[in-house]
């Protein structure tokens, strides 16, 4: 009789075990979550790939920087809204995006890193956020379309090269916080 009874709550405590394991395991986070059919976003938060086939990106909210190349060659994408929360747009991720004209960018914005915007030649005005601080190497190169600039007080750094080639660019404001300018930057 004790076997018996041992074996049922044996039983009963391996049920309750393998049940946990199974919960454990369905609330596991993934490396890649897909918001929506048009991005693909990992655990970090971090944009890493825009699928869209439309000329417009609404970047869902929850994302917290755009991941390097997550945009680049989209020669369809014309307008581009990016969500509170973003922190940095990483190395090349709209680069080549010949195409694109209107750009959201927002006030948890600090950092544009090398080439993010690179060959975009719709680009005629940009609008930078205040908390903007770093404008990194080649961000904006050869962006022939961008006409106007108003640099935030925020921005302290522009890197080399950052608006190299930008041909039309007749009017570019500087703000007071500004204390590094690289080799180029407006070459």
């Amino acid at each position: 009789m004790k076997t018996r009874s041992l074996m049922k709550k044996l039983l009963c405590e391996g049920l309750a075990l393998t049940a946990m394991i199974l919960l454990l395991f369905s609330f596991t986070v993934p490396d890649a979550l897909a918001a929506g059919d048009d991005f693909i976003i990992d655990k970090k938060g971090v944009l890493t790939e825009f699928k869209g086939s439309g000329t417009e990106a609404i970047i869902p909210k929850g994302v917290t920087a755009i991941g390097p190349g997550a945009f680049a060659g989209n020669q369809r994408l014309k307008t581009v809204i990016i969500p509170e929360g973003v922190t940095e747009i990483k190395k090349q991720a709209f680069y080549r995006c010949t195409n694109l004209e209107e750009l959201s960018l927002p006030n948890s914005l600090t950092t544009i890193s090398e080439s993010a915007f690179g060959n975009c030649d719709g680009l005629q005005e940009l609008s930078l956020p205040s908390n903007l601080a770093t404008i990194s190497d080649k961000a904006f190169e050869d962006c022939d379309g961008l006409e106007t600039l108003d640099l935030p007080n925020g921005v302290s750094k522009i890197g080399q090269a950052a608006f190299s080639g930008c041909d039309r660019l007749e009017r570019v404001s500087l703000g007071n916080g500004l204390r590094k300018i690289g080799n180029g930057a407006f070459s």
